[in-house]
């Protein structure tokens, strides 16, 4: 096996934390030396590096790591952090490069695959100044470098929307066969791979929700719409409570049965959380932040119907 073999091998082991602490003193050594991490991410923001920066970290990495070993050993520090945030654009990310020809006169269009495989939310900054909350787990692809002429987005996932104004080039985000075309709103897309339904709900502006070969629908601020993928259909709702708990770590409730509410904490806790009998028909009203603690959000839940629960392992009893 070649050195960039190796060393593709070495960043990828590092991105996946599954390096050993002398393979990440050396990666950080290299980062040091070089002078790899030329901007810092914003505070809580993943940095997106330009194609030029990418491709000269890529080349020195490439071409520097495996010529010689660590002169120190150097602990894991927050900058080094960042320099992976640099790095995941360059090697987490698939880049999926579509070539299409006609009669070999049109040029090669290059789409980027971008991925939140975090377990927290991921904030995009796009060239338009339009901006993306990606949830845990979703993706988006894009014709990056031409983006400004074409904002069309295939999401797959859970995201959040804030559209800049452009009359002239509307921007259309794609879910399976569901479409939405905006000219610049908020609204938030609720579209899970292989989920038999997609969400669409609208914060501000106005937005067209159709698949194929339909007039589709206009939503206006407050609206949303359930699509069936198997069906076919589309149902007008209200915005759910839990519309964007994800981004902003609240729940807003107004007589929200506390049913619902657990189904939701379920989710998004990863816990099994299970309500008895009687008290299915209780409901609730205020706002829950959403902690990295689950008593605590039980607790404030709880606390108006005096009730209790019990933890077991995977396994949480609401009685």
């Amino acid at each position: 096996m070649n050195k960039q073999s190796d060393t593709e091998q070495l960043i990828q082991r590092f991105l996946n934390n599954a390096s050993s602490p002398e393979e990440q003193e050396q990666l950080q050594e290299y980062f040091e030396r070089y002078d790899l991490t030329e901007e810092k991410p914003e505070a809580e923001h993943l940095y997106y590096p330009a194609d030029w920066q990418s491709d000269r970290m890529h080349k020195a990495v490439l071409s520097t790591i495996g010529e010689a070993k660590p002169h120190r050993s150097i602990p894991m520090t927050k900058w080094l952090r960042s320099a992976a945030a640099v790095l995941i654009p360059l090697m987490a990310l698939t880049i999926v490069l579509i070539r299409y020809t006609n009669s070999g006169k049109k040029p090669v269009a290059a789409l980027t695959r971008i991925e939140n495989a975090a377990q927290t939310v991921r904030y995009l900054r796009l060239s338009d100044s339009s901006e993306i909350w990606l949830n845990k787990g979703a993706s988006i692809v894009l014709d990056e470098k031409g983006f400004a002429s074409n904002r069309n987005i295939t999401l797959n996932g859970e995201a959040y929307f804030q559209v800049t104004h452009d009359a002239v080039h509307p921007f259309s985000v794609r879910a399976g066969d569901l479409s939405t075309i905006v000219l610049g709103t908020s609204f938030s897309i609720k579209a899970a791979p292989g989920a038999q339904q997609t969400t669409v709900a609208l914060i501000s502006g106005k937005v067209k929700v159709a698949q194929e070969g339909s007039p589709g629908r206009i939503l206006t601020p407050g609206q949303s719409v359930i699509y069936d993928h198997n069906t076919k259909s589309m149902q007008a709702a209200n915005l759910p409570f839990w519309f964007l708990a994800w981004k902003n770590k609240e729940l807003t409730c107004n007589k929200e049965p506390l049913e619902n509410i657990v189904q939701y904490l379920s989710s998004y806790y990863s816990r099994q959380i299970r309500l008895s009998p009687g008290s299915k028909a209780l409901t609730y009203s205020g706002s829950l932040t959403l902690e990295s603690n689950l008593s605590i959000v039980l607790n404030r839940l709880l606390f108006v119907h005096q009730l209790r629960y019990k933890i077991s392992g995977n396994e949480v009893l609401i009685y």
